[in-house]
């Protein structure tokens, strides 16, 4: 009976684990999760296999602290876990970014007598965030002194990992390796590759892409996408509009993110009617267009000059019912520079605050670049305060603005003041900066600061024949012929090292 009773338990213990299988290939974890639970009050033991089963299901509910959990408990009922049941784990880790766990265990594989098999290497190196990119590179090349052979999924992981953390060239030697260990690279690896050469390697990226084909890998939407990425944020527009018409010849579907792409290339180099053409396509495509396109459109319009088509498609931006980002919203008010318009560039100001968009440095210097040029210094000065009330540090670019305005206003004691505040805050004034305070002091101001001026910033080598002009005419309206002879000397030795700098050529 008792011989009976242990065989009729078995084969419960069987059918139950292989119920907690089921349910999780079924992805109905709740139910997988108390089945498991419920097997001790049943007088059933969960074997190594079932409780693998639920760890996959803590995993597929996002529940990895549970995984953990029934990981730690397999001790107590002598259930001693596998390298597959160690790998779920960590698996279920890498989802939640858990990677300092992962490598806990994963270190923990030696100390309960499991070996470590490929299957755990390529899950803890595929968890390996950005920031550690070292310790998946550590444990691609730890895998041949652990006797375990590297396979496709190895390189493909390591690539990716070294790829998210732009160490493009560590992603191309492990990628490279492949021949070495007489692998055949796949689509995921050259796409990892591709995508790892980012920024400033756009010849890599087309390099790797023009190989899949001999290769006999047919590039798809990643492939051309991550190349076209590459090239749009290196300026190189151009490439990414002919990578975007191989794509249609080769019958690739496009999507959104490959058309951002495209536009924010030609956003870079202010091919505003390009731009405009691919947001057209966007649509043709059957697309909805996001923040993200709207907001590489309308810079393009900015950047190119196109003021007006800037403002009207920023209007638009309210048809797809999308917010406007801080990128549309500083675009729009550059725009209004442009146009000369600093009531609608104070305006878009005031909707940013009321749309919840915190201005930052471009939004507020285009305002006081678009006041500068109509003449508004009372405005400029407002907005510098607004800007020192939002915690946000105004640059030489703003102050060599502000000094402008007030220069055309004849108001140098305010210039004065500025340019004071220039200096405290420990920025480095421009040509433009001096010029500014030099014509603002030739108009009205002290001839003798002018001087001053230019014997403090002599050093710098800021001043050029125009600035020692506007200290002369400072010195002509003073009726201080002295202040011009004290100027000769130094306006000889710029123009001696200006001949010799010529000749020199």
């Amino acid at each position: 009976m008792a011989t009976m009773g242990a065989a009729l338990l078995q084969g419960d213990n069987k059918s139950r684990n292989r119920q907690i299988i089921t349910l999780t290939r079924s992805r109905a974890w709740e139910r997988a999760l108390w089945s498991l639970r419920q097997m001790p009050a049943d007088q059933a033991q969960p074997t190594v296999v079932g409780y693998g089963a639920g760890i996959q299901a803590c995993s597929r509910a996002g529940l990895w602290f549970l995984g953990l959990r029934l990981l730690s408990g397999m001790a107590d009922v002598r259930a001693t876990p596998n390298a597959a049941t160690y790998s779920t784990a960590i698996s279920s880790l890498g989802e939640e970014a858990q990677w300092k766990l992962a490598f806990e265990i994963f270190s923990g594989m030696p100390r309960a007598a499991t070996s470590a098999t490929r299957f755990s290497y390529n899950t803890s190196i595929t968890v390996c965030a950005e920031e550690q990119w070292g310790g998946a590179l550590s444990l691609f090349f730890e895998m041949p002194s652990a006797k375990v052979v590297a396979d496709v999924i190895s390189f493909n992981a390591t690539v990716s990992s070294s790829g998210r953390a732009s160490r493009w060239q560590h992603a191309l030697c492990v990628f490279s390796g492949l021949s070495t260990a007489r692998l055949a690279a796949d689509g995921i690896g050259c796409n990892a590759s591709i995508s790892a050469c980012g920024r400033g390697h756009w010849q890599l990226s087309l390099l790797l892409l023009s190989s899949m084909l001999p290769r006999s890998l047919v590039p798809d939407e990643i492939s051309y996408g991550s190349a076209i990425s590459s090239c749009a944020k290196a300026g190189e527009w151009q490439l990414a509009l002919q990578l975007l018409s191989d794509m249609t010849a080769a019958e690739v579907l496009t999507n959104l993110v490959i058309l951002n792409s495209a536009i924010s290339a030609c956003e870079k180099q202010g091919e505003w009617q390009v731009a405009l053409q691919l947001l057209q396509d966007v649509a043709l495509a059957r697309l909805t267009a996001d923040i993200i396109t709207c907001s590489a459109a309308v810079s393009s319009c900015e950047k190119g000059g196109a003021w007006r088509q800037a403002l009207a498609l920023l209007a638009e931006v309210a048809a797809i019912r999308e917010q406007p980002n801080v990128v549309s919203f500083s675009a729009g008010i550059s725009a209004c520079e442009e146009g000369a318009n600093w009531r609608l560039a104070i305006h878009l100001l005031q909707e940013m605050v009321a749309s919840i968009v915190a201005p930052n440095i471009v939004s507020f210097s285009g305002c006081i670049s678009a006041c500068e040029k109509c003449g508004r210094w009372d405005v400029v000065l407002s907005l510098l305060a607004s800007m020192h009330g939002s915690r946000i540090q105004a640059d030489a670019i703003s102050f060599s603005a502000a000094i402008s305005s007030c220069e055309k206003a004849g108001e140098w004691r305010t210039a004065l003041i500025l340019f004071a505040e220039l200096l405290d805050a420990r920025l480095a004034p421009t040509t433009v900066t001096l010029s500014a305070m030099l014509r603002t002091l030739a108009t009205a101001g002290p001839w003798e600061l002018s001087l001053h001026l230019l014997s403090l910033f002599s050093f710098c080598h800021l001043h050029g024949a125009t600035s020692f002009g506007d200290a002369a005419r400072a010195c002509e309206r003073g009726g201080s012929w002295h202040g011009v002879v004290q100027l000769l000397p130094e306006v000889e030795l710029r123009a001696c090292q200006w001949l010799d700098s010529y000749r020199s050529q």
